[in-house]
């Protein structure tokens, strides 16, 4: 985080001389850069404030960062497949003393994957506090699902009773196209066979506790979500490691109003966010959106991995 922190604070007092040494002066001008060039001439809506010249330059520092990151990264993972097993087991290691979200994120970036994975044991000890405590609630769980599940299923024939319609949520449904409504059933209908299984849906988004404020260890940057099963004293989880906007750069995503491609807008968000980090949580910290910006120009990547509280 302070580093991230530090090289922003860098921008802005001696962005010259920086632009200088790595991008051979192109960045004051503003047009010679993808974020320079996409403002060029832009006039904001209506009682919108311009982005500042200050803004918009160290964005695109940060653009050009992750993008040279980001380039990098299919020489980087090759060169790591070409290297023997031992060396393999070496770089394995090293990435294990890092903190969780960076050490997910390296064997992500460098196509390691799962080999050798070891979590912290401060990590699995707190998911393991929270999974007991979560195990209690189990039974209201099965009921809150079972309810969702009986709301969808009328809502689906169009067959609300005044009980079930109540509600300004409900009355959304009512003009909620029907594949949304078939889709949100669907999963209702698939949670719910989990819980009945005794499995628990886990969930680091938004817990204010263990780490949640700082993106390299922070459970949301790591685990995300996940379904846990009871094992022997603790819990078993077969998760995926993979994001929603990899490679989101090259993807159709339809009509949009945004200026700026999806890791560009990361890149925006990154340097709006950098003074309010830690008040608005991990999931909008600058060094999150700077990780969002590199996936977003990677090829779209995964790799599964176990996770056993004990």
């Amino acid at each position: 985080m302070d580093i991230f922190q530090n090289l922003l604070n860098k921008v802005g007092r001696n962005y010259g001389q920086l632009d200088k040494k790595i991008f051979g002066g192109l960045l004051p001008g503003g047009a010679a850069t993808p974020i320079g060039a996409t403002l060029q001439g832009f006039v904001p809506p209506k009682g919108s404030k311009p982005i500042p010249a200050t803004t918009r330059r160290a964005a695109s520092l940060v653009d050009a960062a992750t993008g040279a990151i980001a380039n990098a990264q299919p020489f980087v993972e090759k060169t790591i497949k070409q290297t023997p097993a031992p060396a393999q087991n070496i770089i394995s290691s090293g990435l294990n003393k890092l903190p969780l979200s960076a050490n997910l994120f390296a064997r992500y970036y460098t196509g390691i994957g799962n080999k050798n994975l070891e979590l912290p044991g401060k990590t699995l000890s707190q998911l393991n506090e929270q999974l007991d405590n979560l195990q209690k609630f189990l039974p209201q769980a099965i009921e809150e699902a079972k309810a969702q599940e009986e709301f969808f299923a009328a809502a689906k024939v169009g067959n609300l009773t005044p009980a079930l319609a109540g509600g300004a949520a409900a009355q959304a449904v009512l003009t909620t196209p029907p594949g949304v409504i078939n889709d949100a059933l669907a999963n209702i209908r698939s949670d719910l066979k989990r819980f009945k299984k005794g499995e628990i849906a886990y969930s680091g988004y938004g817990n204010t506790n263990y780490d949640q404020g700082n993106p390299l260890t922070s459970t949301a940057t790591s685990i995300g979500s996940a379904w846990f099963k009871p094992k022997g004293t603790g819990y078993e989880a077969k998760e995926k490691y993979d994001f929603v906007y990899g490679s989101a750069d090259t993807k159709e995503i339809g009509p949009t109003l945004n200026l700026f491609s999806p890791s560009q807008e990361f890149a925006m968000r990154a340097v709006h966010g950098q003074n309010k980090a830690l008040k608005r949580g991990t999931e909008a910290h600058p060094l999150t959106d700077f990780g969002r910006a590199i996936v977003s120009k990677l090829p779209d990547k995964s790799f599964e991995y176990l996770i056993n509280t004990r």
